[in-house]
């Protein structure tokens, strides 16, 4: 655990300090980004009372500050159910892309409990190291998030986390990419249709692909190929092409596709950019 943190003395000279936050919210801003559970990834576990005892408030005190933090400042995300907090700009000044730095949090991102918070980090982390100057869309503010995702498997391993991790982030990427900022209700189905429903996450990111060579840019028309797939039975990638292959060498034989006014979804094959 580190022993010291950081505050760059362009904190008292930013505007939305200077002319937003009261004097309490200093203190308690500077709070979050200096207590001994803040870690290199910049979302930890810490409870209200814990940070009513350290600071000396009360915690109905502590828990509007909380809410003002991340609802009227924008600054910080906080997971009452998790008890997790996440601070939004942590990365622009405590990260490099020094292969140990770039270890480290990927080694503490594995131990976020809130998935919207790790795929955020681990999504900035790989923009960070491809130089890309923005980080991924912020998480949805307390209020917007669903309830609490049921619990993880006790037996499940670091490592089958980290893989569950990075094929997440892949297909956020994938999403992003394609569609725009994604929503939490979007990442709980994409977990859904890999983890529960048994479709690659490789064929996930091409229905997406899709969907915005078909320029129907969403997720609605995404998860229409999705359902259509499933219900052929087509759950990989490698089915996917194929049947794409399959219904181009119908349409050169002469027959047509359904017009796509007439269907209320994508059919199977329309899909495929052939419409």
């Amino acid at each position: 655990m580190a022993t010291y943190r950081q505050i760059y003395i362009s904190f008292w000279s930013d505007t939305k300090v200077c002319d937003d936050f009261s004097p309490e919210d200093k203190y308690f801003y500077i709070y979050l980004l200096t207590n001994p559970h803040t870690n290199i990834c910049g979302c930890y576990e810490i409870s209200s009372s814990q940070m009513a005892q350290e600071l000396g408030y009360n915690e109905e005190s502590v828990k509007k500050l909380l809410r003002r933090m991340e609802q009227t400042h924008d600054v910080i995300r906080y997971n009452w159910q998790k008890k997790e907090l996440l601070i939004l700009n942590w990365h622009k000044y405590n990260w490099t892309k020094s292969p140990k730095m770039v270890s480290a949090v990927r080694a503490v991102a594995q131990y976020i409990k809130t998935d919207e918070y790790r795929v955020y980090i681990l999504s900035t982390l790989e923009r960070t190291i491809n130089g890309q100057k923005e980080p991924a869309p912020q998480p949805a503010a307390a209020g917007t998030l669903s309830p609490a995702a049921p619990a993880q498997p006790a037996a499940i391993t670091a490592h089958q986390k980290t893989d569950e991790e990075e094929t997440m982030s892949r297909m956020v990427a994938s999403y992003e990419q394609n569609i725009g900022p994604i929503k939490r209700a979007v990442f709980d189905a994409m977990r859904t249709w890999w983890l529960s429903k048994g479709v690659e996450p490789d064929m996930i990111c091409a229905a997406m692909d899709e969907a915005a060579m078909q320029n129907a840019p969403n997720w609605t028309y995404a998860e229409g190929i999705l359902r259509r797939c499933l219900s052929a039975g087509i759950t990989t990638l490698a089915g996917f092409r194929a049947d794409q292959k399959h219904f181009q060498s119908k349409r050169k034989g002469g027959t047509p596709a359904a017009p796509a006014d007439q269907q209320e979804e994508p059919s199977l094959y329309a899909a495929f950019g052939m419409n």
